[in-house]
């Protein structure tokens, strides 16, 4: 343990399971292709990327 570190003990912890539908009704965007880029790594035409879900855009040369 690291000297000087403040520690506190936790007395309880829960979790919860979403249904599918709770999940359908939180979602932001329907994913419909898996890829978004081909094998030459490639962008997919039509393939959106979506800032929300962590992609990001970039510039190729």
């Amino acid at each position: 343990m690291i000297s000087g570190l403040t520690t506190k003990k936790i007395d309880s912890i829960e979790f919860g399971l979403l249904s599918p539908e709770d999940i359908r009704k939180m979602s932001i965007a329907q994913i419909v292709v898996a890829d978004t880029y081909d094998e030459d790594t490639a962008c997919i035409v039509g393939v959106q990327r979506i800032r929300e879900l962590g992609t990001q855009m970039t510039l190729r040369t």
